[in-house]
């Protein structure tokens, strides 16, 4: 074969390459994000991008607002939101991608009723995306779920359904102190059994100002507070008659230069549980009983060497 032959095959080579490249490969890819668009009901949608969530079902509607990268749940009460819970449930919602989508105009035949049921984000600029979870499918295994100001029915997860049912209690903080351990300057124990003072200078703590202390004691302390999974809020708060008395065992936290305490009511042995109210708070909280029991004694935190800087 000679010099021309082959220059002119490779010439063609070069055209049909270029045409594979221009024309299957991009319409090809066009076709895979039409379709990705056509099954996703959020899509393009950032979870970073939204600041607002209003989840509504049967019991009523939950709002919950991001402020200065912090959410907060707004109604039916103000309360921290349960961070993690929050992440989730967006993951979920944002990045829900349909099995099938049925063309229709008739959402309410597949138990679809914005009135009753809604999943609503706002983004900062106020723009609304409404998700509206109807019935399950008849394998049980997927939710019919309209979308605002759209036809058609995108058939989802059935996880969708199960995050619109949760209810306030899942969306709030479950501690009962809502800080970090690097908020936290000192602590003081005031326990029956258990009497002493921690205290924090310049990233190290230490037991009556003596002692450096054990980062896994502090540990204890603060993700018992904090880190608690309560397991349900009550009404009423230290003043309650599930603290008869003159409640005498609590925990007081001094959190950026401020003062909370945490009093400790009765223990109800049948449920292994402890009332625990943080003072002027409006509920009381029922709190594992192994939480208090976790909480050491002084001696716990001797160390003979110096300890790190961060409880990990």
């Amino acid at each position: 074969m000679n010099r021309s032959r082959i220059a002119a095959a490779f010439i063609v080579l070069v055209l049909l390459g270029s045409y594979y490249f221009f024309f299957e490969y991009r319409v090809k890819k066009k076709e895979i994000n039409e379709k990705e668009e056509r099954e996703t009901i959020f899509y393009g949608v950032e979870k970073n991008s939204i600041v607002k969530i209003v989840n509504r079902n049967s019991r009523g509607a939950v709002e919950a607002v991001k402020e200065n990268g912090s959410w907060e749940l707004k109604q039916p009460a103000e309360k921290p939101a349960d961070k993690g819970f929050i992440e989730v449930f967006l993951d979920d919602i944002v990045n829900a991608r349909a099995s099938r989508v049925i063309e229709t105009d008739n959402a309410g035949a597949y138990g679809i009723d914005p009135g009753k049921r809604s999943i609503a984000l706002a983004d900062a600029s106020g723009k609304e995306y409404i998700a509206l979870p109807g019935s399950l499918n008849p394998a049980g295994d997927s939710v019919y779920t309209g979308k605002a100001g759209r036809d058609g029915v995108f058939l989802l997860e059935r996880k969708i359904l199960d995050n619109n049912e949760k209810d306030f209690f899942d969306f709030r903080f479950k501690g009962i102190l809502d800080a970090v351990e690097d908020e936290i300057s000192a602590v003081k124990v005031r326990l029956n059994k258990k009497k002493y003072d921690l205290l924090k200078k310049d990233g190290y703590w230490s037991v009556s100002g003596g002692e450096y202390a054990a980062a896994s004691g502090v540990k204890a302390i603060i993700d018992g507070m904090t880190k608690s999974n309560v397991r349900a809020f009550l009404k009423g708060g230290a003043n309650s008659t599930y603290f008869p008395g003159a409640s005498k065992e609590y925990i007081e936290f001094t959190i950026n230069g401020k003062k909370r305490t945490v009093y400790f009511g009765t223990h109800k042995e049948e449920e292994r549980i402890i009332f625990a109210s943080e003072k002027g708070a409006d509920e009381t909280a029922k709190l594992a009983y192994h939480v208090y029991e976790s909480i050491p004694g002084a001696v716990s935190y001797t160390h003979l060497t110096l300890p790190t800087k961060r409880i990990v």
